[in-house]
């Protein structure tokens, strides 16, 4: 009995663990799923951009890339990161409409 409990714990971890990570394809194909709705996804930093005003990075997944905004500490190119943050289909950069992904403080 304690083996059949500790399988049912081991793979529901799994699935939990697998479903909350989402990719950045399944994000941008369904923007009003998410808006506004706190997200964790993971890739590998491509290009870190900053100027007086704001600064960012493209985080890409191999199914897509997307914006990240608001981190206190920009991450190195080329590094791969897991992050959280809330998805926002109108976010405005320089007065262009992007979708974008506000991290979590």
């Amino acid at each position: 009995m304690k083996k059949i409990f500790f399988l049912i714990f081991i793979l529901s971890s799994f699935f939990f663990f697998v479903n909350c990570s989402k990719n950045i394809a399944t994000i941008l194909n369904s923007p009003e799923k998410f808006q506004n709705k706190t997200l964790t996804t993971q890739g590998t930093v491509r290009c870190v951009v900053t100027t007086e005003e704001y600064s960012y990075f493209i985080l890409n997944d191999d199914t897509g890339n997307i914006r990240i905004f608001n981190a206190i500490t920009l991450p190195v190119e080329n590094s791969y990161i897991k992050l959280s943050g809330t998805f926002d289909s109108a976010f405005y950069l320089n007065g262009i409409k992007i979708p974008a992904l506000k991290m979590l403080e």
